[in-house]
């Protein structure tokens, strides 16, 4: 099961840990280049690649590493990522993705303007992943040593350029997004990591699975449970966190249906009276968000559209996933700045589909 997701700066265990998932010569020269030989010295490795020089980074899952990589400052303002590496079992789910677009995003922090890389030529997945990154074929600069049988690729950091956010210009205005936060939140405002991954087919398996402890919870008093969100859209990218829908007869009425969902093992975390009456809850792993409304609200209507209309409609889907992958490049205060982001986006799609 996929839970708390998170980046954190990466140690020489994580290094160590990230080789010992390689398998073979070949995907030794591929990871770390010429300049080291197989089968790896784990104990000397730190040192051999200079793990000082370098800026380290793991994505980490409800503790355990998924994926990691370095990145090291070069000439003129060049950020030159190295050894990024997915665990075996995680590949092809995103975490690459996401970890070379924090990478990216903290080299653009620290003053970078540009960042690098060398991909092999007879590895098409990394390749296809790096372009759709925005990464981009440029001449090896001078001074950089050859590295026969890869291709160098660029990516530009400078503000503006759509991998970081520009510093905004005067003073800031107040934070009224974490203000409200603040007031509806029950427990501390996190800061979670913002982590897109390709669609899983076990998602819809996993909300099959909580419908059946809410109906069990419940009962009758469960008017309707719904798949809602990005996880519920086949084939779209999305935060690993499901997303359900909980009709109940009055969601203002907590004592008729929250002392059961605690004793089946969510938490109340979200409460809006001014909203609709919404409630939300999640699970202790924080991989579920239990959304409550009442009977006849007008919200309800909304997820389903939104839902229904990314299931349908290949071009919405895809301007969707588009915006969030740009916008998980990005860094954001809280995860509900960055839903407010994909506001002008949703809002468009959603015309389309009143439209017809």
């Amino acid at each position: 099961m996929i839970g708390l997701m998170a980046f954190r700066d990466g140690t020489a265990a994580d290094l160590r840990e990230a080789a010992s998932w390689i398998a073979t010569a070949r995907d030794c020269e591929r990871w770390a280049g010429a300049g080291l030989t197989w089968p790896l010295d784990l104990a000397a490795l730190p040192a051999q690649v200079g793990i000082d020089e370098a800026h380290c980074l793991a994505l980490v899952e409800t503790g355990e590493l998924v994926a990691f990589g370095q990145w090291l400052a070069k000439d003129a303002g060049r950020a030159h990522l190295a050894r990024v590496i997915v665990r075996p079992g995680a590949r092809r789910r995103g975490y690459g993705a996401a970890l070379v677009g924090e990478l990216t995003r903290r080299a653009r922090v620290a003053g970078c303007s540009r960042a690098s890389l060398n991909v092999n030529e007879d590895d098409p997945g990394a390749l296809a992943l790096y372009e759709r990154l925005g990464f981009c074929p440029a001449a090896r600069p001078v001074g950089d040593p050859p590295s026969p049988g890869c291709r160098y690729l660029e990516l530009p950091l400078a503000p503006g350029s759509g991998h970081a956010p520009a510093p905004p210009d005067g003073p800031q205005a107040p934070d009224e997004v974490e203000d409200n936060l603040r007031r509806v939140t029950i427990g501390a405002i996190e800061r979670p990591a913002i982590v897109v991954l390709d669609y899983d087919p076990r998602w819809p398996l996993r909300f099959a699975g909580h419908e059946a402890t809410i109906r069990a919870a419940l009962g009758a008093r469960a008017v309707r449970v719904e798949h809602i969100g990005s996880t519920s859209v086949p084939g779209l990218a999305a935060k690993p966190i499901i997303d359900v829908l909980l009709v109940v007869a009055d969601s203002a009425d907590e004592a008729a249906y929250l002392p059961d969902l605690e004793a089946a093992g969510y938490e109340l975390r979200i409460r809006e009276p001014d909203f609709h009456e919404h409630r939300m809850l999640r699970t202790p792993q924080r991989d579920v968000h239990l959304h409550v409304l009442s009977a006849g609200s007008s919200e309800i209507e909304r997820y389903l559209l939104l839902r229904d209309r990314l299931r349908s409609d290949a071009a919405d889907r895809a301007l969707y996933e588009r915006t969030k992958r740009q916008l998980a490049r990005r860094s954001w205060p809280t995860m509900q700045h960055y839903a407010e982001a994909k506001g002008a986006v949703i809002e468009e799609i959603m015309a389309r589909a009143r439209g017809g």
